[in-house]
């Protein structure tokens, strides 16, 4: 049954019947300083820092329904903050997922 845009709630579930595949959505970078992120990066952030000091990776301004996935894989740790808030401190080997309801960011997992 086809379903018209202008009949569409919003209420039904959304069902993928394969395996979802985000295109570039993994991103493996060396960081030599703060890192910015924006809604053109990957939502996943494998990131290197090598340093010799703890650098910051900025989230970008609040919109409802983005997270990040930023996991350090470098010998220095990664500090995931905006402005105002460090949400997670990942050392070498740990992952932080952030999310935003539209007013805040949150942190959901650290490990």
């Amino acid at each position: 049954e086809d379903i018209e845009m202008a009949s569409y709630n919003g209420k039904g579930a959304f069902v993928l019947p394969r395996a979802l595949q985000l295109k570039n959505g993994i991103n493996t970078e060396t960081i030599t300083g703060v890192h910015t992120l924006d809604y053109f990066d990957s939502q996943i952030q494998i990131l290197t820092n090598d340093s010799g000091v703890a650098l910051d990776c900025y989230l970008p301004a609040l919109k409802d329904g983005a997270f990040f996935v930023v996991r350090s894989v470098g010998g220095n740790e990664i500090h995931v903050r905006d402005d105002a808030t460090t949400y997670a401190v990942c050392a070498t080997g740990e992952a932080c997922m952030v999310a935003c309801d539209g007013s805040s960011w949150y942190l959901v997992i650290k490990s």
